[in-house]
């Protein structure tokens, strides 16, 4: 594997190889392994999580990490994104980590770079972001749960969620067979994606589930009229006590960040045993390192 560009990308196996490696990176068994390679991040979208994320686990790994802030390249002037990545390249970069508002651009960068260059998308528009998606499913594999015998409850703006489409196609990979999508009908799928149940009411959605992924909405991505309504109707998918009575009795609580806390996750939730919000966010370094490890082929 060169780039991470899909969660398509990733079979069973890979998976579980990435859990292997992320294991011994949580208990701080590394080494300088990317010693000598320098990787850029350019987000060109805001981000707190996943860059700091990403910087934090290329360099524990010793590579050199450049954060190429959009607003100070050559892209101001007119320069694609293809060309500045191929500008890094020939100063000898080996990897970029790259966030785009616009869904595939990282597929398309990758199709003309050099097979010596990496790219990994941070989240493409709607479109896809792996490593969130992988992050939450080891995040879930940490808990023992056995992926062919649990229900999962997405629960929110799964129409435009990056994260939830790169999810439901590594749950499905991994042989969860009760996949939910809970969505408010303002922002309602026309039909569900294939293999996932579809539900516009919340207490039914979780009823029996084990795990219940809250998405905030994505109202940048909405127009002024669509937000109100949405935001209106998003009061009745606040994940409470009341909506985890409803679900099974070793349920675990989920959220890809950014979190507004209190609008999808009641505040007497945040700090609940069975909420995991700061858990995906420790998990994410070490799956990041054991990502750049894969991709970058080296052996610890």
């Amino acid at each position: 594997m060169q780039h991470l560009l899909t969660m398509d990308q990733f079979s069973c196996k890979d998976f579980f190889k990435l859990t292997t490696k992320a294991d011994k990176y949580l208990k701080g068994d590394y080494k300088k392994i990317l010693q000598g390679v320098d990787i850029a991040t350019l987000f060109c979208e805001p981000s707190t999580r996943s860059r700091i994320s990403y910087t934090l686990a290329a360099s524990r790994l010793g590579a050199n990490v450049i954060d190429l802030k959009q607003d100070y390249s050559a892209v101001q002037k007119g320069e694609t994104i293809t060309d500045t990545i191929n500008t890094l390249h020939a100063m000898g970069f080996g990897g970029v980590i790259l966030r785009h508002s616009e869904p595939g651009l990282p597929g398309r960068v990758a199709e003309s770079v050099s097979n010596n260059l990496h790219i990994i998308n941070a989240g493409d528009g709607c479109h896809q972001h792996p490593t969130q998606a992988l992050l939450d499913a080891y995040t879930i594999y940490k808990q023992n749960f056995d992926f062919k015998s649990i229900s999962i409850a997405i629960v929110g703006d799964v129409l435009r969620s990056r994260v939830a489409r790169s999810q439901v196609e590594i749950f499905q990979t991994l042989g969860v067979k009760d996949i939910r999508l809970v969505v408010p009908k303002v922002v309602s799928l026309k039909q569900a994606k294939p293999g996932t149940q579809l539900f516009n009411n919340l207490l039914e959605g979780v009823s029996g589930v084990n795990v219940i992924i809250a998405l905030r909405g994505q109202l940048e991505r909405m127009n002024r009229v669509l937000a109100e309504r949405y935001l209106a109707e998003s009061t009745n998918f606040i994940i409470n006590e009341k909506v985890m009575a409803y679900a099974a009795s070793n349920v675990i609580l989920m959220h890809p960040g950014p979190m507004n806390s209190g609008d999808e996750i009641d505040r007497s939730l945040i700090n609940d045993k069975r909420c995991l919000v700061l858990q995906q966010v420790e998990y994410g370094v070490a799956v990041r390192m054991a990502l750049l490890e894969m991709l970058f082929h080296v052996k610890h």
